[in-house]
């Protein structure tokens, strides 16, 4: 299917004029740039104690989930960022898909990481307190095994619908979910 009918059939099913698709892509690329920033002034706030205190410690697992995290968010936003804020005109659609379908994963794999950083904190303040733990830790991992399910059904059913708008200079989805009304 060519960019074209791919843009007529996501006007189609936005019920929304080409001037308000307009107006949220700008919105969308305003928000971007406070994200870029926000990781810029976080990144510079918390750097100095994070050299002090994160890296000289040995490696572990919060360790690595930390600079993980740090690293995804850098590469996604950035990713993002190309399109969004229209750095560049005219990306392929096999660009868009791999940028949409890996920044999916991408979160993915950050909301894991934080999350089980916030458990590590949890079982800092629990003590050892084996049931607790092991119900948290099977909770962990049952709910990421479904997420990682949800997120890889996600990207193959959508694949086929991204697409590089030439009109709008952004990277788009064919989809209005019924969640959304009309």
């Amino acid at each position: 299917m060519s960019s074209l009918s791919l843009e007529l059939q996501a006007l189609r099913e936005s019920h929304e004029t080409l001037t308000d698709l307009g107006k949220h892509i700008a919105a969308g690329r305003w928000l971007n740039a406070c994200a870029i920033t926000i990781l810029c002034y976080d990144t510079f706030l918390t750097l100095s104690d994070e050299v002090e205190l994160l890296w000289p410690k040995k490696w572990s697992l919060i360790k690595v989930f930390t600079h993980l995290n740090r690293f995804l968010s850098l590469v996604f936003i950035s990713l993002n960022a190309v399109h969004l804020v229209a750095l560049r005109r005219g990306f392929s659609n096999l660009f868009c898909e791999v940028v949409l379908v890996s920044t999916g994963f991408g979160a993915f794999i950050g909301f894991a990481a934080c999350n089980w950083i916030l458990l590590a904190r949890t079982k800092a303040l629990l003590g050892d307190i084996r049931w607790i733990n092991h119900l948290l830790v099977a909770y962990y991992l049952a709910a990421y095994a479904a997420t990682g399910v949800f997120v890889t059904h996600t990207s193959v059913s959508l694949i086929s619908k991204i697409f590089y708008s030439n009109t709008m200079k952004v990277c788009a989805i064919v989809l209005r979910p019924k969640s959304m009304g009309k």
